[in-house]
């Protein structure tokens, strides 16, 4: 363990005689190093455990030291016990402190969509609608964009699949414009 030292003064008054003291408040460290894995992404809808890495300076002298979390926006994501919950979509800083380290990571939440089925089957001349879940806070706006591989087979009108003649094609959805 390392040893801080600070040195303080302290009055003491008695009947008009005043004397002072040197007082040193000691703090007792028991890490070299401390850091948090290395992150900056994550979905919505999803948790993230941030792993510590405690560097002792002693290996015989290794408490259970506490880490102390914050995340700078609690609208955006949430920390607890190392554990990151996305509630909005953005970017913050969470803040992890412990034995006098202080470590800071950006964290960008970002909106995850998937598709409901791995491949879809559709009949000539009928539509398909709603192959993707968006995940992402209600009030999120952003509208999911579909795109087919060959036009002449299955269209895209305001997000509806139409098949228009046999065969495959690709579609690729994505969020915004």
């Amino acid at each position: 363990a390392i040893y801080d030292f600070q040195k303080t003064q302290s009055k003491f008054e008695f009947e008009n005689n005043v004397k002072t003291y040197d007082v040193l408040v000691e703090t007792k460290h028991y890490l070299s190093s401390f850091e948090i894995s290395e992150i900056s992404e994550i979905t919505y809808g999803s948790l993230l455990q941030i792993e510590t890495i405690k560097t002792p300076i002693d290996p015989n002298d290794n408490p259970e030291l506490n880490v102390e979390w914050t995340s700078l926006d609690e609208k955006i994501l949430t920390v607890q016990g190392g554990v990151v919950k996305p509630v909005g979509i953005g970017t913050t800083t969470v803040i992890a402190k412990c034995d006098g380290f202080k470590v800071e990571r950006g964290i960008k939440v970002v909106p995850s969509l998937e598709f409901t089925q791995e491949s879809f089957k559709i009949k000539m001349n009928t539509d398909l609608d709603k192959i993707c879940k968006v995940f992402a806070p209600d009030n999120y706006k952003e509208e999911v964009v579909l795109e087919s591989s060959d036009e002449s087979i299955a269209a895209i009108e305001n997000g509806v699949i139409k098949a228009l003649m046999p065969g495959n094609v690709t579609i690729t959805a994505k969020l915004g414009s």
